[in-house]
């Protein structure tokens, strides 16, 4: 029987890239807020917005 808790193989490799991804662009907008640099506040912020954006398009094409 199938282990439930765990992703199936194949998509495990998604979900690490997409952590990476939030961490990401996490530490660049957290970076930025506290050294005051609007540009690397605004990578970040495109990062996560990339990122959320791939994953429901991910998550969509995955239900299907």
């Amino acid at each position: 029987m199938p282990d439930r808790r765990r992703p199936p193989q194949d998509d495990r490799s998604a979900i690490v890239l997409i952590v990476v991804a939030l961490v990401a662009g996490g530490a660049l907008t957290l970076t930025g807020v506290l050294t005051s640099s609007l540009a690397s506040t605004a990578a970040g912020v495109v990062v996560l917005f990339v990122c959320s954006t791939g994953t429901r398009i991910w998550y969509l094409r995955r239900r299907r």
